[in-house]
């Protein structure tokens, strides 16, 4: 019974598509003001996509209940030496992960039970 509790607090009912969410946190580490990276999911082209800290992204994604596969993103190719480290780390986050949850104003994506990337 407490299991079916934690599942039912864990996240919501509906995948928070259509809007576009703000990194916070990524692999544990608060973004600092000068970065400013985005995702947001097109439930009706079953895409993915915003800004990596200094450049464009967009791919394909998956999903069936809380599980969710990102597929390879492609992204312009400006180069921003202030933000070049977050901008790598951000898309290297992007193929680890494989679940999410949506609580509280909190899209949180996770690869196993590792958060990787905390957006509002």
């Amino acid at each position: 019974m407490l299991l079916a509790l934690f599942s039912a607090c864990k996240s919501s009912t509906s995948f928070p598509a259509n809007r576009e969410w703000t990194l916070t946190e990524l692999k544990f580490k608060p973004v600092p003001a000068n970065v400013t990276a985005t995702i947001k999911f097109d439930s009706g082209q079953k895409r993915y996509g915003g800004k990596n800290a200094c450049n464009a992204y967009s791919g394909t994604y998956e999903l069936n209940g809380t599980t969710l596969k990102l597929g390879p993103a492609m992204a312009t190719k400006m180069f921003c030496a202030d933000v070049a480290d977050w901008e790598t780390a951000f898309m290297d986050m992007l193929p680890t992960v494989d679940n999410y949850t949506h609580q509280n104003g909190q899209l949180r994506l996770f690869a196993g039970t590792k958060v990787v990337a905390v957006f509002k």
